[in-house]
């Protein structure tokens, strides 16, 4: 942006085409868009960012307007300030539309109608697309106000765009507004109401509210969606309903979810039906669903029952489940009960629980427990297990015996296949022959002829031998033919040859060398090669020199040599110039460099201008450094610093901040977990 606007005031003129209008919408001083009319097409830009994606009606632009941005009347004559008169928005619209001081030549209106047909009455506005692409960057953290919210709930086009709505809304942590835009999509009572009720018992589990996401739930059922039995069925049970929950969650199996059966079978278990509770996993884990008999079985080793749980460990032939009951049977001192179960584990193959199990034992100063998993496992064909079973031997003492299973493991271990490693030719056979016979030239002396026929090569498009006999010339001390020959590779297309001659000179102090032949690279058309001239000029002392070739060429959008003019600028004391290149380089929308630098800072814990970096990337419309930012935060022992960067994630519709963001208020997190957030991130007062 900065970039377009010295451009233009270079010019003397506004460039052509939907750039322009980005740059003029971007600048409140550029005097095209009044505030009002800035301030509609950012109600617009919101709507259509937060997912009303029909045409947005004029209503809701009214609404929106008037209640959220009060001060962008200034200096609206008597008579057309909105609330004076009800037709304020007519002149407002038309101009953003039609309007010739809006339009530029070649560029897109602000915003576009849609009628209902030809000759039609207008029935929305679209904003234009350039418009919406730059808002989805520069307003990603941005949550409109309570009266957009409010306005969209009355105005909005479609349920579908009130869906769209609500769901940004429940994204952002925005629960309570999520709730209302839910509610009136289901009050509506069509077809996008059971989508709806379904969010809204959703809404209700996530805060705690049980009974109130039974309700939804259970209106979606009686409108005939089958699929809210499941939720019915969880929030009846959380909220002290048993029986009601039981029947629910039958209900749904009986209608063909049988992912409930195992839901049902924990229930059995909670309430007491023990039996009830083994049938149903029986049935589960016949339909494949074996997580149940795992669930099962953790609660009859809470309960004490640890012969139940083992069998229901086997049913469940979890790896995670056995190594689990196997620990905690060690922790109990219950040795023998921990073999049992690695040996049940080795029945199913799985030797790693074994060996976890067999290690324990050890460290708990059983070693006679430990030597016979280790042997039974090697009887059981584990060839893999020698090594195990030998170094046990040798921390026990038996060195004969241990000796014994080391030669066992390395027998085993070198009785594998062996494949064929000859190398497939890659070039015919007469390239092969002209790079025999250039290499055989140059052995001999005769470096003309080695490098004619090089050539011949490159003009075939294999450069690799000019390259090669220029290394060899170069280390036989004759530069002229050395860089003659690089010269040729780069006639053909590659600068590579070029490249190394300069890094070799380079490395041999020899900067005027390397200066003259970085500059050759760079005529023969490899601009990064720049960046070797502005490194000599560093290391002779003139940093200001080399400052000039990096601006030159990030001036022409490299965004690579934007990051060494930034470094270039900060070791020639220049703060200011190299904000001005870390900006440039956020600008061009590739983020990676400037997040590269904040782990670059991070690493050495130069924490400031870490979140610098961080924050340029995150305002170049990548929300994802916002986790970054608020671990630097954390790091530099600033807590609300660190809420700050996940709240402004959460803004951008990142749920998963929602969660850290909940983490890093600790104790005081209650109150978000139950009602959300209000627009201005402030945590909701008790709604429901």
């Amino acid at each position: 942006m900065a970039r377009r606007g010295r451009e233009r005031g270079r010019s003397g003129r506004r460039p052509a085409g939907d750039e322009a209008l980005l740059a003029a919408f971007d600048d409140p001083g550029d005097g095209m868009f009044t505030p009002l009319e800035r301030a509609v097409v950012t109600v617009a830009l919101d709507a259509r960012r937060l997912g009303h994606a029909s045409a947005i009606p004029a209503a809701l632009l009214a609404d929106a307007t008037i209640e959220t941005l009060a001060d962008a009347t200034a200096g609206m004559p008597p008579g057309r300030l909105p609330g004076e008169d009800p037709r304020w928005l007519l002149p407002v619209l038309h101009e953003l539309c039609h309007g010739a001081r809006t339009r530029i030549p070649g560029g897109s209106s602000a915003l576009v109608e849609e009628r209902a047909g030809a000759g039609l009455p207008v029935i929305g506005y679209h904003p234009a697309a350039i418009l919406v692409e730059h808002a989805g960057r520069s307003r990603r953290c941005v949550v409109p106000a309570q009266p957009f919210w409010d306005a969209a709930a009355r105005h909005a086009r479609s349920l579908d765009d009130l869906l769209g709505l609500a769901g940004a809304a429940r994204d952002r942590g925005r629960i309570r507004i999520a709730v209302a835009l839910y509610q009136r999509v289901a009050d509506a009572g069509a077809p996008g109401g059971t989508a709806a009720l379904r969010e809204l018992g959703g809404l209700r589990e996530r805060i705690g509210d049980h009974h109130g996401a039974a309700r939804a739930y259970q209106r979606a059922v009686d409108v005939g969606d089958r699929s809210a039995l499941a939720g019915l069925a969880r929030a009846l049970a959380a909220a002290g309903d048993d029986a009601g929950a039981a029947r629910a969650y039958q209900q749904a199996i009986d209608a063909g979810d049988t992912d409930q059966v195992g839901w049902l079978a924990l229930l059995r278990e909670r309430t007491g039906d023990h039996h009830g509770a083994e049938q149903l996993a029986r049935q589960a884990g016949d339909a494949g669903h074996r997580g149940v008999w795992a669930a099962l079985a953790r609660l009859r080793e809470q309960a004490g029952d640890r012969q139940d749980a083992e069998r229901f460990a086997g049913e469940a032939r979890s790896l995670r489940l056995w190594r689990d009951l196997a620990r905690g049977r060690i922790r109990a001192g219950d040795h023998q009960g921990a073999e049992r179960i690695a040996r049940q584990a080795l029945a199913a193959g799985a030797v790693f629980v074994l060996r976890d199990v067999a290690r324990r034992l050890e460290r708990a100063d059983d070693v006679q427990a430990s030597l016979r998993l280790y042997r039974l496992a090697v009887d059981a064909g584990h060839r893999t297990m020698l090594a195990e079973l030998g170094q046990a031997r040798h921390r026990a003492g038996d060195a004969a015996e241990a000796a014994l299973a080391h030669r066992q493991a390395t027998t085993a271990a070198t009785t594998t296949d062996t494949t064929d490693t000859t190398e497939a030719a890659t070039t015919d056979a007469a390239d092969a022959a002209l790079w025999r016979e250039s290499r055989a030239r140059e052995q001999e002396g005769d470096h003309d002829g080695a490098a004619r026929l090089a050539r011949r090569l490159a003009d075939a498009g294999d450069h690799g031998m000019l390259r090669e006999l220029a290394r060899a010339r170069e280390r036989a001390g004759d530069r002229r033919q050395a860089e003659r020959l690089a010269r040729h590779a780069a006639d053909a297309g590659d600068t590579t040859a070029l490249r190394e001659l300069a890094l070799t000179r380079e490395r041999a102090g020899d900067h005027a060398g390397a200066v003259r032949v970085y500059r050759r690279a760079a005529d023969a058309g490899d601009t990064g090669a720049w960046g070797g001239v502005a490194r000599m000029y560093e290391r002779a002392g003139d940093p200001q020199a080399a400052a000039r070739v990096y601006r030159r060429l990030a001036d022409a959008g490299d965004a690579a040599l934007l990051r060494d003019v930034a470094w270039a600028r900060e070791r020639a004391g220049d703060p200011d110039g190299a904000a001005w290149a870390y900006r440039q380089l956020a600008s061009t929308g590739d983020t990676d460099l400037l997040r590269r630098l904040g782990r670059a800072r991070e690493q050495v814990r130069d924490l400031d201008r870490t979140a610098w970096a961080y924050e340029q990337v995150a305002d170049a419309g990548d929300p994802t450094a916002l986790h970054d930012l608020a671990r630097v935060r954390r790091q530099a022992g600033d807590p609300p610093g660190m809420r700050r960067a996940y709240l402004r994630a959460v803004d951008a519709g990142d749920t998963g901040a929602l969660r850290l963001l909940t983490d890093a208020l600790g104790a005081d997190a209650g109150p978000l977990l139950r009602y959300g957030l209000e627009p201005d991130g402030q945590v909701s007062p008790p709604w429901w």
